[in-house]
């Protein structure tokens, strides 16, 4: 396995890069790494080139409390590291990761031959997805506190300061254990 990065926007991106052959880019979900995937990328190595980038502010990527850490941003960091890196591939994504794929290939589908998505649906992360959806909010309380954190942090570390973050009236330790919860565009109503 080799170790590389890549700058985009100002920051230094790590991916692993191995095997040889067409090229499937693997996308993590929120607060994951390129680690996600060491148990499937084994498998393909004997017929594929495993590219697994963490994102900025995941894994051993750079973070900056300037950054943009929206949707919008992480789409815009796919697509230059598919141009960039390896050009058209097949991209297989984790929850955030799959739907960062959904938006890249909205927007360039010349770069995105194929998309196998554990846990996104097609619409997610378009335009149309991140004009109207409650999500989006939340987005950006998640991404305003991974910005906060320190470098090295630890999963416990980013939890517990999550889990302190307000939206709204409650904040996400409020959650648990709730019965029902609306999120809308500015808070999260919980009964």
């Amino acid at each position: 396995m080799t170790t590389r990065d890549v700058k985009l926007n100002g920051m230094n991106l790590v991916f692993e890069d191995e095997g040889s052959g067409d090229p499937l880019v693997f996308l993590h979900g929120s607060m994951g790494s390129a680690g996600y995937w060491d148990v499937l990328v084994p498998l393909l190595l004997a017929n594929y080139r495993c590219v697994r980038l963490e994102f900025p502010g995941h894994g051993r990527s750079d973070r900056s409390p300037t950054a943009a850490y929206g949707i919008n941003d992480q789409i815009d960091v796919a697509i230059q590291f598919l141009a960039e890196v390896t050009g058209p591939c097949i991209v297989i994504g984790a929850s955030a990761g799959a739907g960062t794929a959904f938006g890249a290939a909205a927007r360039r589908p010349g770069l995105i031959k194929g998309i196998y998505s554990d846990d996104a649906y097609p619409g997610i992360y378009t335009s149309s997805w991140i004009r109207s959806s409650p999500y989006v909010n939340f987005f950006r309380v998640v991404g305003a506190a991974l910005r906060s954190m320190p470098r090295g942090f630890s999963v416990a570390e980013y939890a517990a300061a999550l889990g302190q973050t307000r939206l709204g009236q409650a904040t996400m330790f409020d959650l648990r254990d709730r019965k029902s919860t609306r999120l809308n565009s500015s808070h999260i109503t919980i009964s």
